[in-house]
């Protein structure tokens, strides 16, 4: 067992803040200063420090590497994290079952980690914004709390079974603003984003709108490399999931702009495809290394993923979900690695802004916890198949649900460490805002 202080010291460290976010926006700076202009924007103008932690996962993961816990082990390294699972990664969505679920929406940053990393960014997530929501500490540590002890509740019901294969958050077992969510999902029609970006030709066929102030238009050159990075994505589909020739035509290309906050930067295309009944909506999406990377141990073996980063967030979304985007895919563009995968009319965020009393933050967290168990449960599976070469298993239930035991110390350390680190953010994010105001270069 690693033994570690149980809270974070925080300390001012501009220098070092500048020269990190200069080395993680520049590798975009080529392709899309566009969108690197509008994540500066963005950070730089927020009234709170939130948007800032949502968009600088790096800087949470290098911290790590030097913030040990006494809640991990060797075993509990190879949790396949979803590895920014802050409160705005949450969302409702209707599965390939058909069912509407709440869990997990964003697998840029997984890889394999200490089950902690996932909890402690949420955990500082509640603080950043309770505070935001202007709620009294008494409730963001109640939520906290409660964060935990649902996901120590979900961990030892998994253990010794297989139960988070059918284990799902819906309609008919979530409430307060977590039930909204489903709701709102499942009453959403399906065209909603196909309306939002596209009109119809007098044939009937989609084509996306010109002058839409979210998208711009591809070059030749761009559109030739889209299309031809078509059939390695459809071979990335397991075959049992994949549709005819004719359902991948290409109709239409564009890029997608301003998308996101912690994407921003990355090169993002939207594609609209003939697909069946109706046409869909792909969105194609630059890949890079997982954020956690930064923060040592174990690393996720290249085969794995195939060394492929589209593949690596691929797989998370498999691992993590009971019924996965049967779209979910990879591929490569232009020399970039991408992840592929439908943007579809159902999907509805999870809006932080709802959470405006204490009681309604506190269940929120609750269902949050269970959500975040779930994903580690389910790629535990995925981990066993991939990881271990000797044949030997190391079951993250088992293992996470015997280190926590009974024992309230771990709700209070990852509440210490919780308020520690959103100090940490607050620095950070002045330190951002006093360079930009020097005019150092960010990106």
């Amino acid at each position: 067992m690693v033994h570690g202080i149980s809270s974070f010291v925080a300390r001012s460290r501009p220098s070092w803040v500048a020269g990190q976010l200069y080395a993680h926006h520049h590798q975009f700076a080529a392709h899309n200063r566009a969108d690197l202009k509008i994540r500066m924007e963005k950070m730089a103008t927020a009234t709170t420090a939130l948007p800032f932690f949502r968009a600088t996962a790096h800087l949470f993961y290098l911290d790590m590497a030097t913030h040990p816990s006494a809640f991990t082990t060797e075993h509990t390294a190879y949790t396949w994290l979803t590895g920014d699972a802050h409160v705005g990664n949450f969302g409702a969505r209707r599965d390939s079952s058909g069912t509407v679920v709440f869990g997990i929406a964003d697998f840029d940053e997984g890889y394999l980690g200490q089950y902690l990393w996932d909890l402690r960014r949420l955990a500082a997530s509640l603080v950043l914004l309770g505070r935001q929501n202007h709620l009294a500490d008494g409730g963001i540590t109640s939520a906290i709390q409660a964060l935990a002890g649902a996901y120590e509740d979900r961990m030892a019901a998994f253990r010794g079974n297989a139960r988070e294969l059918g284990f799902r958050l819906t309609e008919d077992n979530t409430s307060g603003v977590v039930q909204d969510t489903i709701r709102r999902a499942a009453q959403a029609d399906s065209t909603r984003l196909l309306d939002k970006y596209t009109e119809r030709s007098p044939g009937g066929l989609r084509h996306f709108i010109a002058a839409h102030e979210d998208l711009a238009p591809v070059t030749s050159g761009t559109r030739g490399a889209l299309l031809a990075a078509m059939d390695n994505y459809v071979a990335s589909i397991p075959p049992a999931l994949r549709q005819g020739p004719a359902f991948y035509n290409v109709l239409d290309a564009r890029q997608r702009l301003g998308a996101g906050m912690g994407s921003l930067g990355k090169m993002r295309w939207y594609l609209l495809l003939q697909g069946n009944a109706d046409q869909v909506l792909l969105e194609v999406k630059q890949a890079i290394s997982s954020a956690v990377r930064g923060a040592g141990g174990p690393i996720m073996p290249p085969e794995t993923y195939g060394g492929h980063e589209g593949c690596r967030l691929a797989r998370t979304q498999r691992a993590h979900q009971v019924h996965p985007d049967p779209m979910s895919g990879w591929t490569m563009v232009q020399g970039m690695h991408c992840y592929v995968h439908e943007k579809h009319g159902s999907e509805r965020d999870f809006d932080p802004q709802d959470l405006s009393t204490a009681a309604k933050l506190e269940t929120a967290a609750r269902y949050l916890g269970m959500a975040l168990a779930s994903a580690h449960a389910l790629g535990d599976h995925e981990v066993n198949q991939e990881v271990d070469q000797d044949g030997s298993r190391h079951p993250i239930a088992k293992h996470i649900t015997e280190l926590l035991g009974s024992s309230r110390s771990f709700q209070q350390e990852l509440v210490s460490f919780a308020y520690s680190y959103s100090v940490q953010v607050e620095l950070d994010w002045q330190a951002f805002r006093d360079a930009r105001r020097a005019g150092t270069a960010l990106y």
